[in-house]
């Protein structure tokens, strides 16, 4: 009887010490995005996923009222390094998600310095080496690095980093570097936790040696998420998943930004001398375009009965270099395709051309 009293004393006393290890370790919900490319609007398009900030938003929100230890990162590839215009509205964006850290892969300007930005190789007054994030105690460390900085970056590692990375409990890369020299960097540098990457095989998440390895694809279709346990300097992985893009409605908030986006840039071609009929509308796309099909035999005519509209229709395939070069002379950067140009306006993309073509023809027969 006695040995059965201290056994059992014993067995609580085991429970007890194993109940207050597990009240004591952080859980750390981890939100992570890919090469965004300036997406802002979702596209309905059969032959690529959903995706978009617009949709990326309600999830983020979702997750933020859920989990109260939560840090949103994404690994760069943000922005377009040659449309300043567009930039300003997609780090508008940005800013609602309230990320903790961006990587700068591209020069800064006016448009993005007020959001986040890490940069471990890059210097400049809107961008710090590393991002320091805490929750609930737990420290949770930000790094970021450009493609064909892998030097640069060993270096920084190595050296000025050195004893800023004893403070971390976790420690985040954001790299937009090839898989090749991102797993190199793990094997130098295994107390680096996870390393957000920019590969677009975003199913094939792996570790190297104690280095998770992931990825959030392209063009804001998934939001990556990964849960840690974290107690007395060890990190464990709960959960992982990636969440599709059109899992929610797309965000209102972000509606009047395109708006705006898209009558800047109207408001800009109209302003251009490009030299070409105001009775043409002008589709660019390449000769592959299967929804050109539908714009050409379809889309078009019906719109234009529809107001009594009557333009001609001229095909513009780029794989042409004359037909490339008035590309380039009308919309200034590369945008989606197919492209409209009619009457000094712009269309680009499947998206916005169902959207508004019908709404403008309609405005513009008033």
């Amino acid at each position: 009887m006695g040995r059965i009293i201290i056994n059992y004393f014993f067995l609580i006393t085991v429970l007890s010490m194993c109940s207050c290890n597990f009240l004591n370790a952080e859980t750390i919900t981890l939100l992570f995005t890919s090469n965004i490319n300036g997406k802002l609007e979702s596209c309905n398009c059969s032959t690529e996923a959903n995706g978009g900030l617009e949709l990326l938003l309600p999830l983020v929100e979702k997750e933020r009222e859920r989990n109260p230890n939560l840090v949103i990162v994404d690994n760069g590839g943000t922005f377009l390094p040659d449309n300043s215009a567009k930039n300003k509205y997609v780090a508008a964006a940005m800013n609602l998600f309230k990320y903790d850290a961006i990587n700068l892969d591209v020069p800064a300007d006016n448009q993005v310095r007020e959001l986040p930005l890490v940069s471990s190789v890059q210097s400049g007054a809107q961008t710090q080496k590393y991002i320091s994030v805490k929750k609930s105690g737990v420290t949770i460390i930000i790094l970021g690095v450009a493609a064909d900085k892998q030097s640069a970056f060993e270096t920084y590692l190595s050296g000025h980093f050195s004893v800023q990375k004893k403070s971390a409990d976790l420690t985040v890369l954001l790299s937009q570097l090839s898989k090749k020299e991102n797993i190199e960097i793990a094997k130098k540098f295994p107390w680096i936790d996870i390393i957000v990457s920019s590969e677009s095989e975003y199913q094939n998440s792996f570790t190297v040696g104690q280095t998770h390895f992931v990825s959030a694809g392209k063009d804001a279709q998934f939001l990556g998420k990964m849960v840690f346990s974290i107690e007395k300097g060890t990190v464990n992985l709960i959960s992982q998943k990636m969440i599709p893009a059109d899992s929610f409605m797309a965000s209102k908030k972000l509606k009047g930004l395109m708006l705006e986006y898209y009558k800047e840039l109207r408001g800009q071609e109209k302003q251009k001398d490009t030299r070409l009929s105001r009775d043409i509308i002008y589709v660019f796309s390449n000769s592959n375009c299967a929804y050109c099909h539908k714009l050409r035999t379809k889309k078009i005519p019906q719109v234009l009965a529809a107001h009594n509209k009557h333009y001609e229709v001229v095909f513009y395939p780029l794989e042409e270099p004359d037909n490339y070069k008035t590309y380039m002379k009308i919309m200034g950067n590369k945008l989606d395709l197919p492209a409209l140009y009619f009457n000094g306006l712009l269309l680009a993309g499947k998206t916005e051309i169902e959207r508004q073509l019908d709404h403008i023809m309609r405005e513009d027969a008033k």
